[in-house]
């Protein structure tokens, strides 16, 4: 994942490149249809890091091969309710957006990108926590849990934002 994500970072800051320095009008469109392609891919990578589940064996339900001594879900539909079912249900993006931060100048990409994912990864446990007690429930939605969410979702874009924003400047 931090590897996909730090590619298709190159990848836009090399057609913002080919954008600048097209010849043509036909170039220029052909890197700003590049860079809108790379920047939606890098977005997929970037908003799939946020989500916990994702960097983890304990992808969906607590994995048979690891110990449980806390007794997490092992229910393999956790996935895709807490992703699809909670969201929908749940989050509104007005709740989100007030959590966005501007995007910033990343000194350290790759760093930035590592960083990025430890903080996900560290939400693991808590995830399984709020499922536990009933927070990500996509018909009877907590708030404990819809925060969870906008937050992880809000950090998602802030991140999205200052890659899309480093790779202009680059």
């Amino acid at each position: 994942l931090p590897y996909s994500i730090a590619e298709h970072y190159g990848r836009l800051k090399n057609a913002f490149r080919q954008w600048r320095n097209a010849k043509t009008p036909g170039d220029r469109e052909s890197a700003r249809a590049n860079a809108v392609f790379y920047a939606g891919v890098m977005g997929h990578y970037v908003g799939d890091a946020s989500q916990p589940l994702h960097l983890s064996v304990h992808y969906n339900g607590w994995s048979d091969r690891a110990p449980n001594p806390r007794n997490y879900t092992k229910d393999r539909t956790i996935h895709g309710r807490y992703e699809v079912g909670f969201v929908n249900s749940a989050v509104e993006i007005s709740k989100v957006r007030p959590h966005v931060q501007p995007p910033r100048r990343l000194e350290n990409v790759f760093g930035s990108i590592k960083q990025y994912l430890a903080v996900s990864f560290s939400e693991l446990e808590p995830l399984y926590e709020f499922e536990k007690s009933g927070e990500f429930n996509p018909e009877s939605p907590r708030p404990k849990g819809t925060e969870f969410v906008e937050t992880q979702l809000a950090r998602a874009a802030t991140m999205l934002a200052s890659l899309w924003y480093t790779a202009w400047l680059e």
